[in-house]
């Protein structure tokens, strides 16, 4: 059988080797070049090559650069949102964003990581509703709206747990992971 491609890289195979004769860059096999059923048991093994992915790029956090840009063009007032009292969420889609943006923020900086819910308390609320109120303004602070976006914050808490228990878990025991402890989390 005559192979036309030229020039083929030399791939490792796990196939037993065929003499061949090489005329003008093709090469004749003198046995026949299909698989015998020897070879299909043999499981195939990715090469170095193909084995190992490259890293993505990912877009990273959110760092509220966005909101602050979005403030200053506005001569430095804060970005109102408005709560839909029905949905429990900003109904315009750019306010909605910029609020689980920096909610988000807040869940990873600025409150401690609980392991429930109910472990925080009102003193813990207080850096969080601070650094909202820095950049955000919410149009009616009624008691419902602020069990909205604590609804949202709670959300966002329970993901950023989450996500510390994936890092942690890579690690086989405890003290790996106590060393290894990530930038982000708020645990410094």
């Amino acid at each position: 059988m005559v192979n036309t491609v030229c020039n083929r890289a030399n791939v490792p195979s796990n196939r037993t080797p065929r003499p061949s004769i090489s005329l003008c860059g093709a090469s004749l096999s003198q046995e026949s070049s299909f698989p015998s059923q020897q070879d299909a048991s043999i499981p195939h093994t990715p090469n170095s090559s193909t084995a190992s992915n490259p890293k993505k790029n990912v877009r990273g956090r959110t760092r509220g650069i966005a909101l602050r840009k979005l403030n200053k063009k506005k001569n430095n007032e804060k970005l109102v949102i408005h709560i839909d009292p029905e949905q429990g969420r900003p109904v315009d889609s750019v306010e909605s964003a910029k609020l689980s943006s920096e909610l988000g923020q807040i869940a990873r900086e600025s409150l401690r990581v609980p392991i429930k819910w109910k472990d925080l308390d009102h003193e813990d609320f207080m850096p969080a509703f601070h650094h909202l109120d820095m950049n955000l303004k919410i149009d009616d602070p009624c008691e419902e709206n602020i069990e909205d976006v604590m609804g949202i914050l709670k959300n966002c808490v329970r993901h950023q747990r989450h996500n510390l228990h994936k890092h942690f878990k890579k690690f086989s025991s405890v003290e790996d992971a106590i060393r290894n402890k990530p930038s982000y989390g708020g645990l410094s």
